[in-house]
C-alpha cells in the first residue's frame, strides 16, 4: 500500500496559522448565489446547462458579468468572446420554460451591468430591450 505524504522543512506549528489565514481568506471569497434554479425541473436544468456550456470549457462563448432571476427567466450580463462585434456586451434573457434566448447589445460592460441591475430592481425587460417604467 502506497501513501503520499507532504514533506516540508517547516514545522507544522508554523504552518497552522498560515493555513488558517488562507482558509479565512478563501472563505471570504466564496461566491454568492445570485440566482436560484431548481435542477429537478427540465427547463431550469436546460437553462443551467446552456449557461454552463456557453461560459466554461476550452473556448467559452461568454464571460459572465452578472446574473439574476425574474419569474420564469434568467437574465445574464455577458461579454461575447471571440466576436468581432462592435458591441460585445449583452444582457441575455434565458427562458426557464422553453429553449429560448433573446438579448440586447451594449457597448461596454458597465452599461450591461447597469441594465442588469435595472432588471433586478425594476423587473423590466421586454424581449431584447430594457425599459424604465
Amino acid at each position: 500500500m502506497s501513501r503520499h505524504v507532504l514533506i516540508s522543512t517547516k514545522s507544522s506549528c508554523r504552518r497552522r496559522p498560515l493555513l488558517r489565514a488562507r482558509t479565512a481568506l478563501h472563505a471570504a471569497r466564496l461566491p454568492v448565489a445570485l440566482a436560484r434554479v431548481d435542477l429537478s425541473q427540465p427547463g431550469e436544468l436546460q437553462a443551467h446547462q446552456l449557461i454552463s456550456r456557453f461560459s466554461t470549457g476550452r473556448w467559452p462563448r461568454w464571460r459572465l458579468l452578472g446574473i439574476c432571476r425574474q419569474g420564469q427567466s434568467l437574465y445574464v450580463a455577458v461579454e461575447w468572446l471571440r466576436s468581432r462585434a462592435s458591441r460585445p456586451f449583452s444582457v441575455v434573457e434565458v427562458s426557464l420554460e422553453s429553449v429560448a434566448l433573446s438579448w440586447k447589445e451594449f457597448a461596454s460592460a458597465r452599461q450591461a451591468r447597469l441594465a442588469l441591475s435595472q432588471v433586478a430592481i425594476r423587473r423590466v425587460f421586454t424581449l431584447g430591450a430594457c425599459a424604465t417604467p
